[in-house]
Protein backbone atom coordinates (compact mmCIF):
# COMPACT_ATOMS: atom_id res chain seq x y z
CA UNK A 1 0.00 0.00 0.00
CA UNK A 2 2.05 2.90 -1.01
CA UNK A 3 1.03 6.86 0.73
CA UNK A 4 -1.11 9.00 -2.33
CA UNK A 5 -3.59 11.66 -2.70
CA UNK A 6 -6.81 10.53 -1.17
CA UNK A 7 -9.38 9.49 -4.35
CA UNK A 8 -11.26 11.77 -5.50
CA UNK A 9 -15.13 11.62 -6.55
CA UNK A 10 -16.70 13.49 -9.24
CA UNK A 11 -19.58 13.54 -11.58
CA UNK A 12 -19.71 12.94 -15.45
CA UNK A 13 -19.80 16.49 -16.02
CA UNK A 14 -18.54 18.34 -13.31
CA UNK A 15 -15.32 16.68 -13.70
CA UNK A 16 -12.59 17.76 -11.15
CA UNK A 17 -14.08 18.57 -7.99
CA UNK A 18 -12.25 19.10 -4.62
CA UNK A 19 -9.62 17.50 -2.88
CA UNK A 20 -10.38 13.91 -1.32
CA UNK A 21 -11.58 14.39 2.52
CA UNK A 22 -13.17 12.51 4.67
CA UNK A 23 -15.29 9.89 3.92
CA UNK A 24 -16.21 6.82 6.83
CA UNK A 25 -18.55 3.91 6.72
CA UNK A 26 -21.88 3.97 4.98
CA UNK A 27 -23.20 4.33 8.70
CA UNK A 28 -21.19 7.11 9.80
CA UNK A 29 -22.49 11.04 10.10
CA UNK A 30 -20.40 13.50 8.99
CA UNK A 31 -18.76 14.27 12.42
CA UNK A 32 -17.48 10.85 12.83
CA UNK A 33 -16.48 10.55 9.50
CA UNK A 34 -14.15 13.73 10.07
CA UNK A 35 -12.67 12.21 12.84
CA UNK A 36 -10.85 9.36 10.96
CA UNK A 37 -7.41 9.38 10.22
CA UNK A 38 -5.10 8.28 7.09
CA UNK A 39 -3.44 9.45 3.95
CA UNK A 40 -3.46 6.99 1.54
CA UNK A 41 -5.01 6.35 -1.85
CA UNK A 42 -6.97 3.21 -1.07
CA UNK A 43 -10.48 3.44 1.08
CA UNK A 44 -10.85 7.04 0.46
CA UNK A 45 -13.45 7.80 -1.97
CA UNK A 46 -15.00 11.01 -1.41
CA UNK A 47 -17.95 11.69 0.48
CA UNK A 48 -19.93 14.84 0.70
CA UNK A 49 -22.65 14.92 2.91
CA UNK A 50 -22.27 18.53 4.60
CA UNK A 51 -24.21 21.61 4.76
CA UNK A 52 -20.76 23.70 4.36
CA UNK A 53 -20.17 25.96 1.63
CA UNK A 54 -18.68 24.67 -1.42
CA UNK A 55 -15.80 25.00 -2.30
CA UNK A 56 -13.90 28.16 -4.35
CA UNK A 57 -14.28 26.75 -7.89
CA UNK A 58 -11.46 28.78 -8.74
CA UNK A 59 -9.46 27.55 -6.13
CA UNK A 60 -6.09 25.26 -6.61
CA UNK A 61 -6.65 21.59 -5.98
CA UNK A 62 -4.92 18.35 -6.26
CA UNK A 63 -5.77 15.02 -8.33
CA UNK A 64 -2.96 12.52 -7.03
CA UNK A 65 -0.05 13.73 -7.72
CA UNK A 66 -1.13 16.26 -10.08
CA UNK A 67 -1.65 20.31 -8.73
CA UNK A 68 -4.99 21.64 -10.40
CA UNK A 69 -5.05 25.43 -10.66
CA UNK A 70 -8.75 25.47 -10.30
CA UNK A 71 -11.81 23.02 -10.06
CA UNK A 72 -12.46 23.38 -13.90
CA UNK A 73 -12.20 20.77 -16.01
CA UNK A 74 -12.99 19.92 -19.91
CA UNK A 75 -14.22 16.04 -19.91
CA UNK A 76 -13.05 13.70 -22.84
CA UNK A 77 -15.90 14.76 -25.55
CA UNK A 78 -15.38 13.48 -28.62
CA UNK A 79 -13.69 16.55 -30.86
CA UNK A 80 -13.47 14.52 -34.10
CA UNK A 81 -9.79 15.29 -35.52
CA UNK A 82 -7.84 12.55 -35.39
CA UNK A 83 -8.89 11.35 -38.99
CA UNK A 84 -5.49 9.02 -40.48
CA UNK A 85 -4.91 8.53 -37.06
CA UNK A 86 -2.90 11.98 -36.65
CA UNK A 87 -3.04 14.78 -34.28
CA UNK A 88 -3.64 17.96 -36.38
CA UNK A 89 -2.70 21.44 -35.51
CA UNK A 90 -6.73 21.96 -35.61
CA UNK A 91 -6.95 19.73 -32.64
CA UNK A 92 -3.44 21.03 -30.14
CA UNK A 93 -4.71 25.05 -30.83
CA UNK A 94 -8.74 23.49 -29.90
CA UNK A 95 -6.51 22.69 -26.58
CA UNK A 96 -4.40 25.03 -25.98
CA UNK A 97 -7.61 27.32 -26.39
CA UNK A 98 -9.65 25.58 -23.62
CA UNK A 99 -6.26 25.71 -21.40
CA UNK A 100 -5.63 29.78 -22.38
CA UNK A 101 -9.26 30.35 -21.32
CA UNK A 102 -8.27 29.04 -17.70
CA UNK A 103 -9.21 25.64 -17.50
CA UNK A 104 -7.37 23.94 -15.28
CA UNK A 105 -7.21 20.39 -17.10
CA UNK A 106 -8.64 19.46 -21.18
CA UNK A 107 -8.90 15.62 -21.66
CA UNK A 108 -8.63 14.61 -25.24
CA UNK A 109 -11.21 12.47 -26.30
CA UNK A 110 -11.01 8.45 -26.77
CA UNK A 111 -7.80 7.06 -27.66
CA UNK A 112 -8.49 3.44 -27.92
CA UNK A 113 -5.55 0.97 -27.00
CA UNK A 114 -5.49 -0.80 -30.27
CA UNK A 115 -6.39 -0.29 -33.51
CA UNK A 116 -9.72 -3.18 -33.00
CA UNK A 117 -10.65 -1.05 -30.10
CA UNK A 118 -11.90 2.24 -31.98
CA UNK A 119 -15.54 2.31 -31.73
CA UNK A 120 -15.52 4.73 -34.27
CA UNK A 121 -13.27 5.15 -37.51
CA UNK A 122 -11.60 8.22 -36.75
CA UNK A 123 -10.67 7.43 -33.26
CA UNK A 124 -7.28 7.64 -32.26
CA UNK A 125 -4.87 5.09 -31.75
CA UNK A 126 -1.87 5.90 -29.61
CA UNK A 127 0.94 4.11 -32.14
CA UNK A 128 5.06 5.16 -31.15
CA UNK A 129 4.96 7.46 -34.43
CA UNK A 130 1.34 9.19 -32.86
CA UNK A 131 3.22 9.81 -29.20
CA UNK A 132 5.67 13.12 -31.03
CA UNK A 133 2.34 14.38 -32.47
CA UNK A 134 0.91 14.21 -28.70
CA UNK A 135 4.07 15.83 -27.48
CA UNK A 136 3.46 18.73 -29.28
CA UNK A 137 -0.30 19.01 -28.16
CA UNK A 138 0.73 18.45 -23.87
CA UNK A 139 3.80 21.11 -24.41
CA UNK A 140 0.87 23.82 -25.85
CA UNK A 141 -1.27 23.20 -23.03
CA UNK A 142 1.34 23.46 -20.24
CA UNK A 143 2.59 26.22 -21.35
CA UNK A 144 -0.46 27.92 -20.95
CA UNK A 145 -0.60 26.77 -17.57
CA UNK A 146 -3.12 23.90 -17.36
CA UNK A 147 -2.59 19.84 -17.26
CA UNK A 148 -3.64 17.19 -19.93
CA UNK A 149 -5.85 14.13 -19.38
CA UNK A 150 -6.03 11.34 -21.89
CA UNK A 151 -9.21 8.85 -21.75
CA UNK A 152 -8.26 5.15 -22.76
CA UNK A 153 -10.24 2.49 -23.50
CA UNK A 154 -11.30 -0.25 -25.97
CA UNK A 155 -15.06 -0.24 -27.31
CA UNK A 156 -15.05 -3.58 -26.99
CA UNK A 157 -19.08 -5.13 -28.44
CA UNK A 158 -19.24 -1.29 -30.28
CA UNK A 159 -16.28 -1.85 -32.25
CA UNK A 160 -17.94 -4.50 -33.59
CA UNK A 161 -19.30 -1.47 -35.87
CA UNK A 162 -16.39 -0.60 -37.18
CA UNK A 163 -15.82 -4.05 -39.00
CA UNK A 164 -13.58 -5.41 -36.41
CA UNK A 165 -15.08 -8.80 -34.30
CA UNK A 166 -16.30 -6.81 -31.34
CA UNK A 167 -15.16 -8.33 -28.27
CA UNK A 168 -17.35 -8.59 -25.24
CA UNK A 169 -17.33 -10.68 -22.33
CA UNK A 170 -19.78 -13.17 -23.45
CA UNK A 171 -20.72 -13.83 -27.25
CA UNK A 172 -23.72 -11.45 -27.47
CA UNK A 173 -25.81 -9.75 -30.62
CA UNK A 174 -24.69 -6.15 -31.32
CA UNK A 175 -27.60 -3.88 -33.01
CA UNK A 176 -25.47 -1.40 -34.13
CA UNK A 177 -23.02 -3.67 -36.21
CA UNK A 178 -25.93 -6.14 -36.90
CA UNK A 179 -23.71 -9.27 -36.08
CA UNK A 180 -22.54 -10.66 -33.07
CA UNK A 181 -19.56 -9.76 -30.99
CA UNK A 182 -17.10 -12.69 -29.19
CA UNK A 183 -16.53 -13.60 -26.44
CA UNK A 184 -12.76 -12.70 -25.02
CA UNK A 185 -10.66 -16.10 -24.30
CA UNK A 186 -8.02 -15.97 -21.66
CA UNK A 187 -5.54 -14.83 -23.93
CA UNK A 188 -7.62 -11.91 -25.14
CA UNK A 189 -7.84 -10.83 -21.87
CA UNK A 190 -3.90 -10.57 -21.44
CA UNK A 191 -3.32 -9.20 -24.95
CA UNK A 192 -6.03 -6.27 -23.90
CA UNK A 193 -4.38 -5.55 -20.17
CA UNK A 194 -1.35 -5.32 -21.81
CA UNK A 195 -2.31 -2.75 -24.43
CA UNK A 196 -3.73 -0.88 -21.84
CA UNK A 197 -0.39 -1.19 -20.20
CA UNK A 198 1.46 -0.04 -23.71
CA UNK A 199 -0.91 2.43 -24.39
CA UNK A 200 -0.49 4.63 -20.93
CA UNK A 201 3.02 4.28 -21.05
CA UNK A 202 3.12 6.13 -24.20
CA UNK A 203 1.15 8.73 -22.82
CA UNK A 204 3.07 9.65 -20.16
CA UNK A 205 6.04 10.14 -22.76
CA UNK A 206 4.10 12.36 -24.28
CA UNK A 207 3.42 14.37 -21.40
CA UNK A 208 0.12 13.51 -20.42
CA UNK A 209 -0.83 14.39 -16.83
CA UNK A 210 -4.09 11.90 -15.85
CA UNK A 211 -5.17 9.07 -17.30
CA UNK A 212 -8.92 8.13 -17.69
CA UNK A 213 -10.00 4.64 -18.35
CA UNK A 214 -12.99 4.06 -19.32
CA UNK A 215 -15.31 1.89 -17.56
CA UNK A 216 -18.78 3.36 -19.26
CA UNK A 217 -21.06 3.40 -21.15
CA UNK A 218 -20.99 -0.84 -22.81
CA UNK A 219 -17.21 -0.39 -24.18
CA UNK A 220 -15.44 -3.44 -22.90
CA UNK A 221 -14.44 -3.06 -19.19
CA UNK A 222 -18.06 -1.78 -19.24
CA UNK A 223 -19.61 -4.98 -20.24
CA UNK A 224 -17.71 -6.98 -18.08
CA UNK A 225 -19.33 -5.22 -14.97
CA UNK A 226 -23.00 -5.31 -16.70
CA UNK A 227 -24.74 -8.93 -15.63
CA UNK A 228 -26.70 -8.32 -18.67
CA UNK A 229 -23.58 -8.25 -21.11
CA UNK A 230 -21.50 -10.50 -18.84
CA UNK A 231 -23.05 -14.24 -18.64
CA UNK A 232 -19.39 -15.76 -17.96
CA UNK A 233 -18.86 -18.48 -15.87
CA UNK A 234 -15.13 -18.58 -15.08
CA UNK A 235 -13.40 -16.22 -12.47
CA UNK A 236 -14.27 -12.80 -14.91
CA UNK A 237 -17.82 -13.78 -14.07
CA UNK A 238 -20.67 -14.40 -11.78
CA UNK A 239 -20.63 -12.29 -8.75
CA UNK A 240 -20.05 -8.67 -8.52
CA UNK A 241 -16.56 -9.46 -7.87
CA UNK A 242 -15.89 -11.37 -10.71
CA UNK A 243 -17.47 -9.26 -13.01
CA UNK A 244 -15.05 -6.46 -11.81
CA UNK A 245 -12.07 -8.84 -11.88
CA UNK A 246 -10.66 -7.78 -15.65
CA UNK A 247 -11.25 -4.12 -14.98
CA UNK A 248 -9.64 -3.76 -11.76
CA UNK A 249 -6.93 -6.00 -12.97
CA UNK A 250 -6.55 -3.28 -16.12
CA UNK A 251 -6.58 -0.77 -13.47
CA UNK A 252 -4.28 -2.17 -11.29
CA UNK A 253 -1.81 -2.69 -14.55
CA UNK A 254 -2.24 0.78 -15.33
CA UNK A 255 -1.14 2.08 -11.84
CA UNK A 256 1.46 -0.56 -11.68
CA UNK A 257 3.07 0.77 -14.78
CA UNK A 258 2.96 4.75 -14.71
CA UNK A 259 3.59 4.87 -10.44
CA UNK A 260 3.24 8.06 -9.48
CA UNK A 261 4.13 10.35 -12.34
CA UNK A 262 0.69 10.76 -13.48
CA UNK A 263 -2.90 10.45 -12.07
CA UNK A 264 -5.04 7.81 -12.83
CA UNK A 265 -8.83 7.96 -12.68
CA UNK A 266 -11.70 5.99 -13.89
CA UNK A 267 -15.23 6.99 -15.88
CA UNK A 268 -17.52 4.04 -14.30
CA UNK A 269 -20.94 3.32 -15.49
CA UNK A 270 -23.78 3.23 -12.77
CA UNK A 271 -26.39 1.92 -14.72
CA UNK A 272 -26.59 0.71 -18.03
CA UNK A 273 -30.29 1.96 -18.81
CA UNK A 274 -31.41 -1.40 -19.96
CA UNK A 275 -33.08 -3.91 -17.91
CA UNK A 276 -31.07 -6.31 -16.29
CA UNK A 277 -27.68 -4.60 -16.70
CA UNK A 278 -25.98 -3.08 -14.41
CA UNK A 279 -27.69 -0.86 -11.53
CA UNK A 280 -26.67 0.76 -8.21
CA UNK A 281 -26.96 -2.74 -6.16
CA UNK A 282 -23.77 -3.73 -8.41
CA UNK A 283 -21.76 -0.47 -9.42
CA UNK A 284 -21.65 0.64 -5.88
CA UNK A 285 -20.17 -1.97 -4.76
CA UNK A 286 -17.90 -2.42 -7.40
CA UNK A 287 -17.05 1.70 -7.12
CA UNK A 288 -15.79 0.61 -3.39
CA UNK A 289 -13.49 -2.73 -5.03
CA UNK A 290 -11.69 -0.13 -6.98
CA UNK A 291 -11.79 2.29 -4.03
CA UNK A 292 -10.21 -0.23 -1.75
CA UNK A 293 -7.34 -1.79 -4.71
CA UNK A 294 -6.03 1.44 -4.33
CA UNK A 295 -5.07 2.21 -8.02
CA UNK A 296 -6.99 5.07 -8.63
CA UNK A 297 -7.26 8.83 -7.76
CA UNK A 298 -10.75 9.66 -8.76
CA UNK A 299 -13.96 7.86 -10.16
CA UNK A 300 -16.02 9.60 -12.89
CA UNK A 301 -19.75 8.74 -12.48
CA UNK A 302 -21.69 8.08 -15.85
CA UNK A 303 -24.10 6.08 -17.32
CA UNK A 304 -25.60 4.34 -20.51
CA UNK A 305 -24.69 2.02 -23.49
CA UNK A 306 -23.54 3.30 -26.85
CA UNK A 307 -24.36 -0.25 -28.11
CA UNK A 308 -27.70 -0.99 -25.93
CA UNK A 309 -29.47 2.50 -24.71
CA UNK A 310 -27.42 5.34 -26.48
CA UNK A 311 -29.98 8.14 -25.16
CA UNK A 312 -29.31 7.39 -21.90
CA UNK A 313 -26.43 9.28 -22.30
CA UNK A 314 -27.44 12.41 -23.08
CA UNK A 315 -28.33 15.39 -20.15
CA UNK A 316 -31.36 17.19 -21.24
CA UNK A 317 -33.45 17.57 -24.21
CA UNK A 318 -32.08 14.61 -26.69
CA UNK A 319 -31.56 15.22 -30.00
CA UNK A 320 -34.39 12.28 -30.96
CA UNK A 321 -35.15 13.21 -34.46
CA UNK A 322 -32.51 14.57 -35.39
CA UNK A 323 -30.39 11.10 -34.82
CA UNK A 324 -32.64 9.22 -36.46
CA UNK A 325 -33.03 11.10 -39.33
CA UNK A 326 -29.06 10.96 -39.23
CA UNK A 327 -29.42 6.71 -39.36
CA UNK A 328 -31.53 5.77 -41.91
CA UNK A 329 -31.85 1.67 -42.91
CA UNK A 330 -32.76 0.66 -45.99
CA UNK A 331 -36.39 -0.85 -46.99
CA UNK A 332 -38.93 -1.11 -44.34
CA UNK A 333 -36.21 -1.24 -41.44
CA UNK A 334 -35.94 2.14 -39.44
CA UNK A 335 -34.25 3.55 -36.62
CA UNK A 336 -36.02 5.31 -33.77
CA UNK A 337 -34.69 6.23 -30.16
CA UNK A 338 -36.28 7.10 -26.90
CA UNK A 339 -35.08 9.25 -24.15
CA UNK A 340 -35.21 9.42 -20.96
CA UNK A 341 -33.42 11.24 -18.22
CA UNK A 342 -29.93 10.14 -16.85
CA UNK A 343 -29.14 7.74 -13.46
CA UNK A 344 -27.19 10.38 -12.52
CA UNK A 345 -30.63 12.34 -11.60
CA UNK A 346 -31.23 8.95 -9.80
CA UNK A 347 -28.13 8.67 -8.31
CA UNK A 348 -27.53 9.19 -4.13
CA UNK A 349 -25.70 12.21 -5.25
CA UNK A 350 -24.69 15.41 -3.35
CA UNK A 351 -22.77 17.92 -5.20
CA UNK A 352 -21.64 15.16 -7.54
CA UNK A 353 -20.06 13.67 -4.73
CA UNK A 354 -21.31 9.94 -4.06
CA UNK A 355 -22.16 9.37 -0.14
CA UNK A 356 -19.80 8.22 2.48
CA UNK A 357 -18.38 4.69 2.08
CA UNK A 358 -16.81 1.74 4.01
CA UNK A 359 -13.40 2.26 4.96
CA UNK A 360 -12.59 5.59 3.88
CA UNK A 361 -9.53 7.50 5.56
CA UNK A 362 -8.52 10.49 5.33
CA UNK A 363 -8.19 13.88 7.51
CA UNK A 364 -9.53 16.85 5.90
CA UNK A 365 -12.09 18.72 6.56
CA UNK A 366 -15.68 18.23 4.68
CA UNK A 367 -15.83 22.30 4.30
CA UNK A 368 -12.40 22.63 2.69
Amino acid sequence: MRPTTPMLTVSQHAEGGEEAEEAGDAGESDEEAATRAGGDRRGSMHGMASDCDAPDPFSPTRLGPVTLRNRFVKAATFEGMTGGNRIPEELIAFHRAVAAGGTALTTVAFTAVSRDARGAPDELVLTDDVVPQLRRLTDAVHEEGAAVGLQLGHAGPTAAATGHPGLAPSRSFSPVAMRFTRALSVDDLRRVREDFVATARRAVDAGVDVLELHLGHGYLLSSFLSPKQNTRTDAYGGSVEGRARFPREVAAAVREAVGDRVAVIAKLNMTDGVPGGLWLDDSLPTARLLQDDGALDALELTGGSTHANPMYLFRGDAPVAEMAAAMPLPGPMRIGFAGRPTVLAQLPVRRGLLPPVRGSSATSSPCR
